[in-house]
């Protein structure tokens, strides 16, 4: 018979009972889950969806997360996504992975292992543009009709997972852990400096939305040109909000020892030292970093979520 909830989970629980803000986050989780309908798309957005539910879950449930709503639909939508096949072919259909993780590695058991090892050779053997980053579209059918490309959205997708996995356990303390995959976890530690090698502007710190690989013609005469796209300097609030967010959750994987960890650290503290003087008086993000345009919550949210 299960015991009496920690002091620590009654305190969780107690401050989103008693702060009106935090009543209505979870009021909109909890609505969400109880008029969503499964299954769901095995797709980024999707994936970004059902692993934030179980994060959600899990911080109100720690001992038992399935006693959630928020972290049980997140389980049963990974359910229902393992009983189907699905293609693993590029940045956006191996987010996936990072909800999968998020539910096993707290509720046990290997139904998922399929699914992730499929995500994790995918991420291993994909041809590789630049380094450690495949082409965003991978090899998938909508990849033939765009240029072969990086985008900043793939340092979400393909770098939070490895970093997790790497050290197991999503819910346990990866500082002390011993890891479950070191090529993987070095593989997402990696990954940071890569990306901004290629997206983050050299001078307003800010990232770019994708960079071209090019291509030439049959003549050798180049028809799609190399570098960043957009040409013309414009940050992606959501982009800038997708980098922040992954490289604060990298980071909490990794120890402190790890040789990549100041190298992620100096970007996370560059890339926010840029936005801080963007963000607008009342405290949101533009669309568009650095020019007039309508305040974006995802983007808001996203920063706010790694800088706190």
């Amino acid at each position: 018979m299960r015991g009496a909830p920690s002091a620590k989970a009654r305190s969780i629980r107690d401050s989103f009972a008693e702060n009106r803000r935090l009543a209505s986050v979870l009021g909109l989780a909890e609505s969400l889950v109880a008029a969503a309908t499964l299954p769901l798309r095995w797709m980024w957005g999707e994936a970004l969806l059902v692993y934030s539910l179980a994060e959600l879950g899990a911080a109100l449930s720690p001992e038992n997360p399935m006693e959630s709503p928020c972290f049980a639909f997140a389980a049963a939508a990974c359910d229902a996504w393992a009983r189907q096949a699905h293609r693993v072919d590029q940045s956006d259909t191996a987010a996936p992975a990072l909800a999968l993780w998020a539910v096993q590695s707290r509720r046990g058991g290997h139904a998922y292992d399929p699914l992730l090892d499929r995500v994790i050779a995918y991420m291993q053997t994909e041809p590789r543009l630049h380094g450690d980053i495949p082409n965003h579209l991978g090899h998938s059918p909508e990849g033939r009709l765009y240029p072969k490309s990086i985008w900043v959205d793939s340092l979400m997708m393909l770098g939070l997972f490895p970093a997790l996995y790497g050290y197991g356990t999503a819910g346990a303390d990866p500082h002390g852990a011993d890891p479950r995959d070191s090529n993987l976890r070095d593989l997402a530690a990696r990954l940071p400096a890569q990306f901004a090698s290629l997206l983050q502007d050299p001078e307003s710190k800010l990232w770019r939305h994708a960079w071209w690989a090019g291509a030439q013609s049959a003549t050798g005469r180049i028809f799609i040109p190399r570098g960043p796209f957009p040409a013309r300097p414009i940050f992606w609030a959501r982009g800038n909000g997708w980098v922040i967010r992954a490289l604060s959750l990298i980071m909490d994987a990794l120890p402190e020892d790890h040789q990549e960890f100041p190298a992620v650290l100096k970007i996370f503290r560059e890339s926010s030292e840029a936005l801080l003087r963007v963000q607008r008086p009342d405290g949101w993000f533009g669309t568009l970093l650095d020019e007039a345009s309508y305040r974006e919550s995802s983007a808001t949210l996203l920063v706010s979520g790694g800088w706190l």
